[in-house]
């Protein structure tokens, strides 16, 4: 009796996960068909083309852009729901005529495939390859056959395509196109393009978006009788943590990038051998603090007239024991004032800066530079400053000159040398200003302060 039990409840489960694909794949269906309706009431136009697979299915389909002018207004509406300062972008887009947009992407058609478990709950993944051109440029391309000649297989064979990735939660998790390799023999001459991993990956925690960016190569080459161009970027990457404009960070790096055009009568050639930038902001405490970095390394740029070249550049900023919940006041009076200039916004914006003053706040600016070589040559320079405003009654409205003798100032300036002599050739102040420099070693170092609106330079004041 026993075996016949477990043999029952066996056949059940058996049974059971038998058919769990078809449940699921019916729910799938059902969302396709949901996202259909939705995808069609907002521009597109989708069909559905085939379906296979018992345990994981893949579906086929077309989506093409039946109306740019409803597309456009859904991309923009879901932008600014999500994020309300990008609404005056918003405006100005939406402002351009629906006829125009729609002549250049009405047609643009995707060829689709979404492969999905029918088993268990699990990430979904949707590509799309380019099939048809917009209704205009097949038209272009219909009246110039060597073009056409060129173009259509390339759009033929799926070259252009991306892959997404979205979690069972249906939220987008990475989004890759596929690399692209191609020469393009045109009747002018040759077109080279080189891609490959491109690719975005997202994750929400807590509320915050975590992504990275990455670009590992992109070159793209022409190759004809009056023009030899090259352009080639390598070793991208943006890695970023994002809640609201005010709580962010992000770090970026270029591994390098390299220009190169030759015509007729006139060359360019420009490389960078590196770029990195960090940037930080986060509200604590009542107040918001903002931070970024920068750093570039090999800059070259010559032309058939000049040259120049900088071996390092460096810099950082730092902000400080800004009024949190003054600064978001000024963001949204500003955006409600570039959304109706009429209105008589600008006095809120004054009450805003004028809050922000009377808070008080901190700005640390610091750079350096070696090695500049072109119009202006410079071997060594650095800044380090920091800006202070103490708490006040400051009010723009009464005199707003009076925020000058708030700003307190201290800086420290030093250059080489061979630096002053350089500026000093310049005329850009007096040579007195120059000679109150403290000499150490190889260079000279200007400490300057700005206090209750008197400028001094090594504890002397200027006039």
């Amino acid at each position: 009796m026993s075996s016949t039990k477990y043999l029952i409840g066996g056949g059940v489960v058996i049974a059971a996960l038998a058919l769990t694909p078809l449940y699921i794949s019916s729910r799938v269906d059902a969302k396709l068909d949901e996202t259909k309706r939705f995808l069609e009431g907002h521009g597109f136009k989708q069909e559905m083309l085939s379906k296979n697979g018992y345990v994981n299915g893949t579906r086929t389909f077309t989506l093409e852009i039946d109306d740019a002018a409803k597309v456009r207004d859904f991309i923009l509406d879901t932008l600014v729901a999500k994020n309300p300062q990008y609404a005056i972008l918003a405006q100005g887009l939406t402002q351009e005529d629906d006829a125009d947009i729609r002549e250049v992407l009405d047609g643009l058609s995707f060829k689709g495939e979404v492969v999905c478990s029918h088993l268990l709950p699990s990430d979904v993944t949707v590509s799309l390859a380019l099939a048809k051109l917009p209704r205009s440029a097949q038209e272009s391309l219909s009246q110039n056959p060597d073009v056409a000649k060129v173009l259509n297989p390339i759009v033929d064979k799926g070259a252009l395509a991306f892959t997404m990735i979205f979690g069972s939660d249906e939220r987008l998790k990475s989004f890759a196109m596929k690399d692209i390799k191609e020469e393009l023999a045109m009747k002018e001459g040759t077109v080279q393009i080189d891609t490959s991993g491109n690719a975005l990956t997202l994750h929400e925690r807590a509320g915050v978006m975590q992504g990275v960016l990455g670009i590992q190569k992109q070159l793209f080459g022409v190759n004809a009788s009056d023009l030899t161009l090259q352009s080639r970027l390598e070793n991208l990457r943006y890695t970023f943590d994002y809640k609201d404009d005010l709580n962010n960070k992000g770090d970026f790096s270029l591994g390098s990038y390299l220009l190169s055009i030759k015509e007729p009568y006139s060359t360019l050639n420009m490389s960078l051998g590196g770029m990195k930038i960090m940037s930080s902001a986060e509200e604590s405490n009542k107040q918001w603090n903002a931070k970024a970095e920068y750093a570039l390394n090999g800059l070259n740029a010559a032309s058939n007239a000049e040259s120049v070249s900088l071996e390092t550049l460096n810099a950082t900023l730092a902000l400080k024991g800004v009024d949190a919940a003054t600064i978001k006041k000024l963001q949204n009076d500003y955006n409600r004032l570039m959304l109706a200039p009429q209105g008589g916004g600008e006095q809120a914006l004054v009450g805003d800066v004028s809050e922000l003053i009377r808070h008080g706040l901190k700005l640390d600016f610091n750079v350096g530079l070696k090695n500049m070589r072109g119009v202006l040559a410079l071997k060594d320079v650095t800044l380090t400053s920091t800006l202070q405003i103490p708490q006040n009654d400051f009010d723009a409205n009464n005199n707003p000159l009076s925020a000058v003798t708030l700003l307190d100032v201290s800086a420290k300036f030093k250059l080489h040398k061979d630096d002053r002599t350089t500026l000093e050739a310049l005329n850009l102040t007096a040579p007195s200003d120059f000679a109150l420099g403290k000499a150490e070693g190889d260079f000279f170092v200007y400490d300057i302060a700005f206090k209750k609106g008197v400028l001094s330079v090594n504890d002397q004041a200027i006039q």
